[in-house]
């Protein structure tokens, strides 16, 4: 995208924001413009739309006026009671948008309607003056690089024939905002994604590919960073003094402040100061709104708690504040029940110690003791550390060396070489963006 990459080196900033999983289309753009990651169950009790209200910087505004696909508008249009919320839908499932025939048709749809909208302003009064006003947004919702992504998968010619055409109507678009207003300098412009999508052309888990997504910003009160120093990325030709990496949740306060509206009541995000071109006592105004927007959150979530709860079994004390679900629990009691199983028969423990009268015995049986302990954590530690596992298996390929059964050279030989070639299969990176068939017809030999 050549133009947005000369975007981000010259008037403007660029970075990546990071999201969280489930990746899909509709938790991205929650956290975008309403600022708040959705809980992941959310997703199955309503995958079209949110089950619960929230507020979002499209409800804040004065006016917006937003064209993409219907399953995403309707999202933060279906409750606009005020009517200051103004979509043009399309259905990305009729045949006439499918990417098979054309990569481009869905966006051009997009970038055609608000290109005429603009030209017909003209005749249209009421609206005109509408435009006029501050604290508007513009939205656009291009779904064609993500279905061409599933279509054609990423990095091939179609695809990048998507990427140029968004890129080059982008110029556009700007042009002809900048030309509507006469260039006033009161507008920013901001390009993002609402995740990402591996190599295959999936997304939904949590692979870097899919959770980190670029954002590209450039306009009015944006920070513009000097450096003498231009420091590239050479993979990638963009100005590492002028990215900053952020949260996908810090662009709803982040876009509240450029537009000088109360940041949605929802919004978990923080906002990134450093990107703005404002004098410290406006930094410090807009950091303490922030700040204040989330605490009402807390606030209003203890009064809920206490509310519900019986008063005087209600006792707020610091240490123990969090809650976890019953599964939790009952998770944490199991090994409790467990060894009280394995220790209740004390006859039993009686005649094992008094059977155990050399010296060899006991060193057999510390031994096992600690292999079974060493063993124990590895299988703890390997749920953040993968490479532990492999230790466990080296130990297994100890086995037939101190098992009193006699076996063959060769089961030997094959024992040890299967442990070790397994063992190498937790230093390997975890499986997402690529697919190896060759080590899966290994693994099954």
């Amino acid at each position: 995208m050549p133009y947005l990459r000369s975007v981000a080196n010259t008037n403007g900033l660029w970075g990546i924001s990071r999201t969280r999983v489930p990746t899909e289309s509709r938790p991205g753009h929650v956290a975008i413009l309403a600022g708040f990651y959705e809980d992941p169950s959310a997703v199955a009790k309503g995958w079209k739309q949110n089950p619960v209200d929230f507020d979002s910087v499209l409800n804040q505004s004065a006016y917006s006026w937003c064209w993409g696909t219907y399953d995403i508008l309707e999202i933060f249009a279906k409750d606009d009671l005020s009517g200051h919320i103004y979509t043009e839908k399309m259905d990305p499932y009729d045949e006439t948008y499918s990417p098979n025939r054309n990569t481009t048709t869905l966006d051009k749809w997009v970038f055609d309607k608000a290109k005429f909208f603009f030209n017909r302003q003209k005749l249209d009064t009421e609206t005109y003056k509408k435009l006029q006003s501050d604290k508007i947004i513009f939205f656009l919702h291009l779904l064609g690089t993500d279905s061409s992504g599933h279509m054609h998968k990423p990095k091939t010619q179609n695809f990048l024939t998507t990427i140029k055409y968004v890129d080059e109507n982008i110029q556009e678009i700007e042009q002809i905002i900048r030309k509507f207003y006469k260039d006033d300098g009161r507008t920013a412009f901001l390009m993002t994604s609402d995740h990402g999508m591996t190599d295959w052309g999936s997304h939904g888990t949590g692979d870097d590919h899919e959770t980190e997504t670029p954002y590209v910003l450039w306009g009015a009160g944006v920070t513009q960073i000097e450096s003498e120093s231009k420091q590239f990325d050479n993979n990638y030709e963009m100005s590492l003094d002028k990215r900053h990496d952020i949260n996908q949740a810090d662009l709803t306060p982040l876009m509240a402040t450029l537009l000088s509206i109360p940041v949605p009541v929802n919004s978990i995000g923080q906002l990134p100061s450093e990107l703005l071109n404002m004098t410290l006592p406006n930094k410090a105004k807009a950091i303490y709104s922030n700040c204040i927007q989330m605490i009402s959150q807390y606030n209003k979530k203890r009064m809920d708690i206490e509310s519900s709860a019986i008063s005087y079994l209600y006792h707020p004390y610091e240490p123990l504040t969090q809650n976890l679900p019953m599964q939790y629990y009952i998770y944490f009691l199991m090994p409790i029940f467990l060894w009280m199983y394995a220790v209740t028969p004390v006859k039993l423990w009686m005649v094992t110690l008094k059977s155990i009268k050399s010296k060899k015995t006991l060193l057999i049986i510390w031994f096992e003791i600690i292999c079974y302990t060493l063993g124990s954590l590895a299988m703890g530690f390997a749920f953040s550390q993968r490479w532990v596992l492999s230790i466990p298996l080296l130990g297994m390929s100890l086995w037939p060396f101190l098992s009193l059964k006699q076996n063959s050279r060769s089961t030997y030989i094959a024992w040890v070489a299967g442990c070790i070639m397994l063992s190498v299969f937790s230093f390997m990176p975890v499986v997402g963006k690529d697919v190896c068939i060759e080590l899966v017809l290994l693994l099954a030999v």
